[in-house]
């Protein structure tokens, strides 16, 4: 339970954080095209038993597209 609303959590920041978003397509703050985009889930989240610990894995795509 605890780890399903970090996994939203962390997701949520991902659509609305500007600072994690360059940090994910660093090309996004110097301007690029808007043909150049990201894709980034959070896949999995581990809490420890006594919520010290958390893991979390992540994966991402660049997607490409062509300027007309």
């Amino acid at each position: 339970m605890v780890a399903k609303q970090i996994q939203r959590e962390l997701s949520d920041m991902l659509l609305t954080d500007k600072v994690l978003q360059y940090a994910i397509l660093p090309e996004a703050s110097l301007g690029a095209d808007r043909y150049l985009s990201s894709l980034t889930t959070i896949s999995d989240v581990e809490v420890s038993t006594d919520l010290q610990e958390l893991k979390g894995s992540s994966n991402a795509a660049l997607l490409v597209g062509e300027t007309p």
